[in-house]
């Protein structure tokens, strides 16, 4: 198994936990726990608001700066061979072309350390501004302080910055991606976890066994699974394992590490992972292999996620995110930052989708607002 990451595990919200409980079971004495029931319950609302047609996801913005002309965007992607990398750099790239900027296009292709070079050719190509995707500061702290220092904006999507882990460190993004209700990143992201989780809770009657898979690269992956961990731990008859691996684990597949999984707890009947990357790596093999019952979480939803929601026979569902929008509202945090204004809530939520519910006739997933019309109109550009 992957080594186990355990970071900030402090950020537990007790409050989650109470709403997350389910099931009854027995506690060190023997006797039964009360209040199981009235605990699933709370679960089952839970999931009910997040499968509604909105889910929590709140409107885009409705104004903002005209755009600068004649602007060039360095774009830096955690990995374009993989989907969820690769969806929301070219939902950026589409973003700033709408309103007539360049970019360019620097991949890592997995190897975050490579990001400090991409960076340091943004600065060396004088590059406007520089938006990247699932890339923590940390692996490019010198390029990301003479980026600053030679007044480059800086922004990023579902990436921590140099302060998070360290408070005494110096904060480099001059902007990042919000979302709905005004959560920052981690909020957020440890909402997706808890979402995923207590959708299994509710279908398996709070006896969920999940066997969840998170690269440890970054800490927005861990942050997903210790979201399953909030829900599932507090679910007294639930059970959680997590394989944590490098990003490295994607070049040989992902599928022996599922299988060894499996085999070692064969009472699993729900496999997830912390994005859809991950399942597509291998995971959606190994589990179709044990047969159609498990309970599958696929991630995301993009468009090879949907596809294995559609065509699977078996349960299968996932929290739609929408990357696309976090590309476009990563421009308009840019485009607002360039007018001395500090970037707006993008109204990015959560929302579960299953076989039969919020689940688009083919693509990927599309989330309850048309958020590209709405920043067209913001920034006053036409189609």
């Amino acid at each position: 198994m992957g080594r186990t990451m355990r970071a900030l595990s402090g950020l537990v919200v007790v409050a989650a936990l109470i709403v997350a409980g389910c099931g009854d079971s027995e506690d060190d004495t023997g006797t039964t726990a009360s209040g199981g029931t009235a605990e699933l319950e709370q679960v089952r609302e839970r999931v009910q608001a997040l499968m509604s047609s909105k889910g929590t996801f709140e409107a885009p913005p409705e104004t903002g700066p005209k755009p600068m002309p004649d602007k060039t965007v360095a774009l830096l992607s955690c990995g374009q061979s993989l989907s969820s990398c690769a969806n929301p750099i070219g939902a950026a790239r589409e973003a700033a072309e709408a309103i007539g900027w360049k970019t360019t296009l620097f991949d890592t292709k997995g190897d975050f350390a490579a990001a400090e070079t991409g960076v340091r050719q943004a600065i060396v190509a004088r590059a406007d501004a520089i938006f990247f995707y699932y890339i923590d500061c940390s692996f490019m702290k010198g390029a990301l302080q003479a980026a600053k220092e030679a007044g480059i904006v800086v922004v990023a999507a579902e990436s921590f910055d140099c302060d998070f882990r360290e408070p005494s460190g110096e904060k480099l993004f001059a902007g990042e991606v919000t979302y709905a209700g005004g959560q920052d990143y981690n909020e957020w992201d440890h909402g997706i976890g808890r979402a995923a989780g207590q959708y299994a809770i509710d279908q398996l009657d709070g006896k969920a066994n999940a066997a969840i898979f998170a690269d440890n690269t970054g800490y927005g992956s861990v942050a997903v699974a210790e979201g399953w961990e909030q829900a599932l731990e507090a679910c007294r008859g639930c059970k959680i394992e997590i394989d944590y691996f490098p990003t490295s684990a994607f070049e040989t597949g992902l599928q022996q590490r599922s299988d060894q999984m499996l085999l070692k707890h064969p009472e699993t009947n729900v496999v997830g992972v912390s994005y859809e990357a991950i399942m597509l790596s291998g995971i959606e093999a190994s589990a179709r292999t044990q047969g159609q019952d498990l309970l599958l979480y696929i991630g995301e939803g993009g468009p090879g996620g949907m596809e294995i929601v559609r065509r699977r026979s078996g349960p299968t569902y996932g929290v739609g995110i929408a990357q696309d929008w976090e590309g476009w509202a990563g421009i308009d945090a840019i485009n607002r930052l360039m007018h001395g204004e500090e970037p707006v809530s993008s109204g990015i939520g959560h929302q579960i989708f299953t076989q039969d519910q919020n689940i688009p006739a083919e693509g990927g997933y599309r989330p309850p607002f048309d958020f590209k019309a709405a920043y067209r109109e913001a920034w006053g550009v036409g189609e």
